[in-house]
């Protein structure tokens, strides 16, 4: 009888224990599906993972001279923030029912005065949006200028190329 409680508990351990995945620490597993230890590890498998990646692209709407990174490399974990910040210095301008749909962002004026305090200056305007069933809204448009684009640039950490 005493074998086949520690033989139990060698089941109940293995089913709850786990290796992940991504870094082949030890983690103890909430859901009996959970593959990652952290979310940062799922991120970062899934965007290793990923087929055809878009990578680097030089790019003339920043002077010709800065490589960017796609945005959607930004996993969801990074930060929401980079996303539409990378948006925004492809040229860009957003409102708040864009961020929400393609970017995911559903507080773009909480977002915008956190790109603020990093200290990029973000243009704004009001404009009448179309709303739900067509309605006119009234809303903000965010952008950035062309100084505050490179200033995004490197605190995005896009690669200056020198002598191109």
């Amino acid at each position: 009888m005493g074998e086949a409680n520690q033989e139990n508990c060698a089941v109940v351990v293995s089913m709850h224990g786990a290796t992940c995945l991504e870094c082949g620490s030890d983690f103890t597993r909430h859901k009996s599906w959970q593959k990652f230890c952290t979310g940062i590890c799922r991120d970062r498998h899934h965007l290793r993972k990923r087929k055809n990646p878009p990578g680097r692209q030089p790019t003339a709407s920043l002077g010709g001279n800065i490589e960017k990174i796609h945005a959607s490399n930004y996993t969801a974990y990074e930060a929401k923030w980079k996303r539409v910040l990378a948006q925004m210095a492809q040229g860009r301008a957003l409102d708040r029912f864009t961020s929400a749909h393609e970017l995911q962002d559903s507080a773009l004026n909480t977002t915008i005065s956190y790109i603020e305090s990093r200290g990029v200056e973000v243009s704004r305007r009001s404009v009448p949006l179309t709303g739900l069933d067509g309605c006119p809204v009234y809303g903000k448009v965010y952008w950035l200028d062309s100084g505050n684009k490179k200033r995004a640039a490197v605190l995005l950490g896009w690669q200056t190329c020198q002598g191109r």
